[in-house]
């Protein structure tokens, strides 16, 4: 079949008619297993080499877009009870457009010249004609001889050992009909078309090997054959080289601002009743946000992060095999780090400040609509509807508050409010995060900007401290007030200077939790919030640490008990404590560039070694993307020289300042 649809692939007209008549019949109404999608699999591969090599301006942000379609179509249509052939289609063609761009970019990707990876293609063809049979057969012996409940009894342990078998022992007999079978039929294909052609064959000869140079972090292969595509990579450009190039990143970061009020926005959409906002649109809306932001630093993507991220992906997706329970969401939440980490660095200290003065502009005017007009702002926006299509609310729970907040918006009769009970009653302001608690992480992220950082006059200075400390009171939150005190103290110390005080923190943290949980252990009784407070949140994450046995600890089974209000238990049981605690290494041995840099690095480790103790919502996207954002700027390369200028009359100025610069400084 695939011949013939080359052959009528090669004319434009039969090109158009063949490719509506394949589409016509991956639509038929006939079974899902007949495969009727796989005829146009085929059309398409068969296009693929007979298309112009040249690729349009923005050919990489329709790879990209399509790869977000293969990642999370099926999720995006799962209400939609469309037929199964529709979602096929739909991968069908995003499959294409990914891998037409790859084929016409002509570059070269190392891990693809790798022997492992050339051989798994030369074998494909033999992989996919035996590897159902092989599993069918596997599938059965093992059954027979270990019983059918005894398999069923461990769901996990045997999809993936039986898996590991069924590849093993596939790719072993493909290999073997490839030198028998294949190699023959292929060399007797290539005399037959020469005999037919009357073309002589080709003089053998070893491609001769050559080195082509490459700076740091190129994404192509030392070693190629002679006869490929001869290219330089670009050398990167020295720094000084960079701030002209990166002017424009001197100004507000909107990427940043969107992460921010985007939930705002769709909640006003959805109260509206312009269309009925669920989690899926929500998801949809926060990736994009992403995707946008990874166009503009994918240059700066070095090859040991992708080398990283690889290992890491291979390890959720086979921790996920053996425990189902795995959120794979946590690959989703060190994206957000990474990436606004890196459009920090392609930005300046100027541009981090311009974008924290906007931000604290459009949250305190909504916050104060919020506070002084409550029931106009519920009509405006009904929070509780909300997070009820969101999921996050149970549609059954009793709105005791009887207005359209959150359901933490207000402190119940049981739970007076902590700042001026007297002025603002029961209410918590949530502004534009529409809730309390992220409203209170902001506000301990601008304390950590004003902590490390003095740009501008000693008033401007000390005005964004009083409106960082305005945030939280109008949150009442008593998290970002402690937390905010803990970070002056330790920036009034030469601590903060410290890689073992930063790496020390949070695994502090953590044991004393333990410490505590195993004080208060309760046998036989299963970890649970017993009062919805601080100090019962802290007793509640120590309980369930101290509750787990070494699999929890690993990942590899799932907590006997929900890990969404204890922040080290989610981690640890959706990373595994050993990645963990390397990411945690990574963080801590990144080099700083700058003293503001030293002091972020310090700030970020104490707000996540407090703020992990009650709950998880340092990763969500509000507020994420503007701390990781900038603690890149600190680190950013574009400045450096104007910084080094700068900063001898800043530490006179800036009494936080006054210890001299450490060797970590110096780039």
């Amino acid at each position: 079949m695939f011949p013939l649809l080359f052959v009528l692939m090669r004319g434009r007209a039969a090109r158009v008619v063949t490719l509506l008549a394949l589409a016509v019949i991956a639509l038929l109404p006939v079974p899902h297993e007949v495969g009727t999608v796989f005829a146009l699999s085929f059309g398409l591969g068969a296009l693929i080499p007979l298309l112009p090599g040249t690729l349009g301006r923005y050919h990489g942000l329709y790879a990209l877009l399509a790869l977000v379609v293969l990642l999370y179509d099926r999720y995006a249509l799962a209400g939609l009870h469309l037929p199964e052939r529709i979602a096929d289609m739909i991968e069908t063609v995003a499959a294409f457009v990914v891998i037409r761009d790859l084929y016409a970019s002509g570059r070269q990707y190392r891990i693809l010249l790798s022997r492992p990876v050339i051989m798994v293609g030369e074998l494909s063809y033999g992989i996919y004609l035996m590897h159902l049979p092989i599993m069918l057969i596997v599938f059965t012996i093992a059954g027979h001889r270990m019983g059918t409940a005894t398999l069923l009894a461990h769901p996990s342990m045997t999809q993936f050992t039986l898996g590991v078998v069924t590849a093993v022992l596939t790719t072993a007999l493909a290999g073997l009909t490839y030198r028998v079978l294949e190699l023959p039929l292929h060399n007797i294909g290539r005399r037959l078309g020469r005999t037919i052609l009357d073309v002589a064959p080709p003089a053998p000869s070893p491609p001769r090997r050559m080195r082509i140079p490459m700076p740091h972090g190129s994404d192509t292969f030392s070693f190629l054959p002679a006869s490929a595509p001869s290219f330089r990579a670009a050398p990167q450009p020295q720094v000084s080289a960079l701030a002209p190039a990166l002017s424009r990143a001197d100004g507000i970061s909107w990427l940043v601002v969107a992460g921010a009020v985007f939930n705002l926005v769709l909640c006003f959409i959805n109260t509206r009743h312009v269309i009925t906002v669920h989690n899926s649109e929500i998801v949809l809306c926060e990736l994009f946000i992403i995707f946008l932001a990874f166009l503009e630093v994918r240059n700066t993507i070095s090859p040991a992060v992708v080398r990283i991220t690889g290992v890491m992906v291979c390890f959720e997706v086979g921790a996920k095999l053996i425990n189902p329970a795995l959120d794979m969401k946590i690959l989703h939440d060190l994206a957000i780090a990474y990436v606004f980490y890196q459009l920090g660095t392609r930005s300046t200290l100027r541009a981090g400040e311009r974008t924290i003065w906007v931000m604290m502009a459009i949250i305190l005017f909504i916050g104060f609509f919020e506070l002084m007009f409550t029931n106009l702002f519920g009509m405006v926006f009904d929070v509780w509807t909300y997070y009820v299509n969101k999921g996050v609310i149970a549609s059954t729970t009793v709105n005791y508050s009887n207005t359209n907040l959150f359901i933490s918006g207000n402190r119940g009769a049981a739970a007076s409010r902590t700042f001026f009970q007297s002025i603002f009653g029961s209410h918590r302001v949530s502004s534009i995060f529409l809730e309390p608690d992220s409203l209170g992480n902001f506000s301990a992220i601008g304390f950590a900007w004003c902590l490390s950082t003095h740009l501008g006059s000693r008033l401007r200075h000390a005005c964004l401290f009083f409106l960082s400390a305005l945030c939280f009171v109008l949150a009442d939150s008593r998290f970002a007030s402690g937390c905010t005190v803990a970070m002056v103290l330790l920036r009034l110390t030469p601590l903060y200077r410290s890689r073992f005080v930063v790496f020390a923190m949070p695994v502090a943290v953590m044991l004393g939790l333990m410490i505590q949980g195993a004080n208060h252990e309760m046998p036989g009784i299963l970890p649970s919030i017993i009062g919805d407070n601080f100090s019962g949140r802290l007793l509640f994450s120590g309980r369930l640490l101290d509750y787990w046995n070494l699999p929890q600890w690993f990942a590899l089974a799932p907590s006997q008990v929900y890990t969404a209000d204890t922040g080290y238990a989610y981690i640890v049981n959706n990373l595994g404590l050993p990645l963990t605690l390397f990411l945690l290494a990574l963080f801590t041995m990144h080099p700083a560039r700058t003293e503001a840099a030293v002091s972020m690095k310090a700030m970020i480790s104490l707000y996540f070694s407090t703020s992990l103790c009650i709950g998880a919502s340092v990763f969500t996207i509000k507020t994420a993307a503007l701390l990781w954002f900038l603690y890149g700027t600190t680190n950013s390369v574009a400045p450096v020289a104007e910084t080094v200028r700068q900063m001898p009359e800043r530490l006179k100025s800036f009494r936080f300042n006054r210890f001299s610069p450490s060797a970590e400084h110096v780039t």
